[in-house]
């Protein structure tokens, strides 16, 4: 079974990721994809456009 690499907070946060407990390259990978998805203007609270 492959372990997945675990970074620390100050490496996590260099590559992109904003939350304290994004360690992991999934984590960081995520993070980045919500920071794109910000940038765009686009709505990430799930909830529905009329609120």
């Amino acid at each position: 079974m492959i372990t997945p690499e675990e970074f620390t907070r100050e490496e996590a946060m260099a590559m992109g990721a904003f939350r304290e407990d994004a360690l992991s390259l999934e984590d960081v990978l995520e993070d980045q994809e919500i920071q794109e998805r910000i940038e765009r203007g686009e709505d990430i609270t799930g909830g529905p456009d009329d609120e």
